[in-house]
């Protein structure tokens, strides 16, 4: 299936640019991985793709690797998948985005093809058109395939769904390579169709979680009061992680808005409804401490969350920033689970354990000494208080 025209390079050493790398290295390809970051990229063959399951370890060792810099490597390549980090917040996103799309395509070569697996607003992948053709030369569909493939942040690889595409013929090598072990068929459209395919999936599905989250703050108190009320279960289970994983993706068709339409109402309140969730979580907090005599100097706060801080995109790193921040704004003693690093032994204080991901509720308490006798609250919209001793 390989051949010296069958280069493949990933550009961003991302958690989901791994992945991708990895699935292509196993396939006995030749692919490339690049750390958008050092500017340089090594060989990632198929024994490093067993050796190293997750990229942070890979990016330990990367030192040890014989590196090439980045013009050598994309001169080469004939696919280039774009996945790299990005941490900007908002507009500044877009501009780190098209800074790092500029040093990916640099030395794009002719016949060669963008796989842009980074989601866009209206009009988005035009403008990354624009910007392609400005700094190379090269005209899509004519000079170079151009593909949007944006991976979703509910379920990160169902990316296969939507391939955008700038060609009017269909490229085989590609979906076979997308396609997996599985045979799942890749859904080829064109470019404009699979912005306005992903845009609307974005929307149905967080405006809908932004519905019930205002919905909730009116009733939570009132639920609560009531413990025989049955609870559902998509409540319970939707934490914090879930409600603001999509937050990147939604301040990116934010930003291609403009005009007072009811659609720039309908995104701005969406994108407001899950900004405010830390202070929600925060004000709750407070009610729970003086529901349970609790003195803020008192306490002590837990926050499990495992974020990936290697995913594309940063949105979910910013807002448990902003958690703790709040946090201690009122309990001074708060720190991030880290197993390694968690200090267990028993104190005065008294340990409230903040559950923000159902991954992270279900795991880290039966980790805790049973001494502790902690306070568990789940990051959901009841701030349901569970497992009290």
């Amino acid at each position: 299936m390989s051949g010296p025209q069958n280069v493949i390079t990933v550009y961003g050493l991302s958690t989901e640019g791994y992945r991708l790398a990895s699935s292509f290295a196993l396939q006995n390809l030749v692919v490339y991985l690049i750390d958008e970051s050092a500017r340089l990229g090594f060989l990632f063959t198929d024994n490093l793709a067993r050796s190293y399951s997750r990229v942070d370890s890979i990016i330990d060792d990367e030192s040890l690797f014989s590196v090439q810099p980045i013009d050598e490597i994309i001169s080469k390549t004939k696919y280039l998948f774009f996945t790299p980090r990005i941490r900007k917040i908002g507009p500044d996103a877009k501009m780190e985005i098209n800074s790092k799309l500029s040093d990916a395509i640099r030395f794009l070569n002719k016949n060669s093809s963008l796989i842009h697996a980074l989601p866009c607003g209206f009009n988005g992948n035009s403008e990354n058109l624009n910007l392609i053709e400005h700094t190379t030369g090269l005209s899509a569909g004519k000079d170079y395939s151009y593909y949007y493939m944006p991976i979703n942040p509910i379920s990160p690889w169902n990316f296969r769904i939507i391939l955008g595409s700038s060609d009017t013929t269909r490229d085989k090598f590609l979906e076979s390579l997308l396609s997996g072990d599985d045979g799942q068929r890749i859904r080829v459209m064109s470019l404009h169709s699979a912005e306005l395919s992903y845009i609307s999936f974005i929307l149905r599905h967080y405006c809908g979680i932004a519905s019930m989250l205002e919905t909730y703050k009116i009733y939570h108190e009132e639920m609560l009061k009531n413990e025989d009320e049955q609870i559902s279960e998509n409540i319970s289970d939707l934490f914090i992680n879930d409600i603001s994983n999509g937050l990147f993706d939604l301040r990116a068709i934010q930003n291609s808005l403009s005009g007072a339409g009811p659609l720039v109402f309908l995104v701005n309140g969406t994108v407001r409804s899950i900004e405010s969730y830390t202070k929600y979580l925060t004000d709750n907090l407070k009610i729970i401490l003086k529901k349970n005599n609790l003195k803020a100097s008192k306490t002590r706060v837990l926050i499990g969350w495992t974020v990936d801080q290697h995913e594309m995109r940063g949105d979910r790193i910013e807002i448990l920033s902003i958690l703790e921040s709040k946090i201690k704004d009122y309990v001074t003693d708060v720190e991030k689970y880290d197993n390694a690093t968690f200090n267990g032994a028993s104190s005065e204080k008294k340990l409230i354990f903040l559950g923000c991901s159902k991954h992270d509720y279900a795991e880290i308490p039966d980790l805790l000494p049973s001494n502790l006798d902690p306070l568990f609250i789940k990051a959901n919209p009841l701030c349901e208080i569970l497992n009290v001793k």
